[in-house]
């Protein structure tokens, strides 16, 4: 399968703002702040800095739930 140039360069983008996302977010930034961000790209139509960020928050509040599962035990 051949990926176009756009397609790349999409990829790079949404890596980019989940780097960054996820950065922040294990730097102590709040899932709310973090959220607010995510509402602030949506009114701009950054649809692509939204899906990194959406990214990075999945995986960050999955991280946060199983490690709790985790030390619980």
């Amino acid at each position: 399968m051949i990926i176009s140039d756009l397609e790349r360069r999409n990829k790079r983008v949404i890596g980019s703002y989940y780097a960054q996302a996820i950065s922040e977010l294990y730097s102590g930034c709040s899932i709310m702040d973090m959220q607010y961000a995510l509402m602030y790209y949506e009114e701009e139509e950054k649809y692509l800095a939204c899906e990194g960020i959406k990214r990075a928050l999945d995986d960050f509040m999955s991280n946060s739930i199983i490690k709790g599962f985790l030390e619980s035990d």
